[in-house]
């Protein structure tokens, strides 16, 4: 039987039909639904960089339910992890945070402009922008009806002092990281605050941390991490619906007394330098307790039997506030004083 040989016409048909299906921009026909849904599992660069495909791109990223904001310096600038931060003595690096800075201001006021709410925004800031702008763009962010707010800034003494940060009462979860002082109002509302995460801060006093769970009814997680608190002789960490308690590395210098009157508390990880003293400690709900605890610098310095017999005191006060749990650990460091002679309840 003979050959059949393919008609050149028809090859040529055939290419040419795939070359117009190549070249046809098929995500662009999806329901703009779907594209909402593809961009908000973006990060906020790449999302945004979506506008220049084509005029219906242009205001999908306004158009995302539930949107979230997720924006880190070191994504938008294209930093070198080695590259230093002294913008006064690097041009290039100047002239990136001044992009940036437009990018944000652009961001707010004419991207967002038709978007009346945010579900969360992230904000991880490796540079120093000045704390001028910041305090603006957390701000502008406020507007939005935000539920969660998450800010990182790794730049010592920058960061957010704006008072309004503690009167938002759409806000259910709050993470904030700066090597900065908090400046805490005289009044705070977090009607609807439940997870508090604190990282770095530094407050003036101990009155102010007591005036920020004051306003902060319904918290339920409270994190403290490498805190430090300038002039202080009381830290009273009272809330009467706090479920989980975490205090890490908080115990510096200032040598202060801590109170824990949390009558709810489930959960407590309590890893620190031994406190001044544990005057009184409501714990009676807690079902777990993570205690690792050691002398601080000073402690170790003295030889004294008084002063050795003081920490060891200290020591057994806050473990047998904890006696009642389901489960308890502790470090060898907070088993191996002289003082923890003493029987668990069961």
């Amino acid at each position: 039987m003979p050959k059949r040989h393919k008609s050149p016409i028809g090859e040529q048909t055939l290419a040419g039909a795939n070359d117009d299906d190549d070249n046809e921009d098929r995500i662009s026909n999806l329901p703009d639904s779907i594209l909402c849904h593809i961009l908000s599992k973006l990060p906020t660069k790449y999302a945004l960089g979506t506008a220049i495909l084509s005029s219906k791109w242009k205001h999908l990223f306004a158009s995302i339910p539930n949107l979230t904001l997720d924006i880190d310096d070191s994504l938008l600038l294209h930093r070198h992890p080695h590259q230093q931060l002294e913008t006064d003595q690097n041009p290039a690096i100047h002239r990136r945070n001044t992009n940036f800075v437009s990018f944000m201001y652009h961001l707010f006021t004419v991207t967002l402009r038709d978007v009346s709410c945010i579900r969360k925004f992230h904000l991880h800031c490796n540079q120093d922008y000045g704390n001028e702008h910041i305090d603006a763009w957390l701000s502008a962010v406020l507007m939005f009806k935000v539920s969660r707010i998450s800010i990182f800034f790794d730049v010592i003494d920058t960061g957010v002092s704006i008072p309004s940060l503690f009167r938002c009462t759409t806000l259910v979860q709050l993470l904030w990281s700066q090597h900065h002082v908090l400046n805490v109002p005289s009044s705070v509302c977090l009607p609807n605050l439940k997870r508090l995460f604190l990282d770095y801060v530094r407050f003036l006093d101990g009155e102010s941390f007591e005036r920020i769970l004051a306003g902060c009814p319904v918290l339920e997680d409270l994190s403290l991490d490498t805190c430090e608190f300038e002039d202080i002789e009381v830290l009273s960490i009272s809330s009467p619906s706090l479920k989980l308690l975490m205090v890490n590395n908080c115990y510096h210098e200032s040598e202060y007394e801590v109170i824990l009157n949390t009558p709810m508390l489930e959960l407590l990880y309590y890893d620190d330098h031994v406190a001044e003293l544990y005057p009184s400690n409501n714990l009676n709900a807690l079902l777990k307790a993570h205690i690792d605890v050691g002398p601080s610098e000073k402690q170790l310095e003295e030889e004294e039997v008084e002063i050795i017999s003081h920490y060891d005191e200290n020591v057994a006060e806050l473990v047998m506030a904890c006696t009642n749990v389901d489960f308890l650990y502790l470090s060898k460091a907070s088993v191996s004083v002289s003082r923890l002679n003493f029987h668990f309840s069961c």
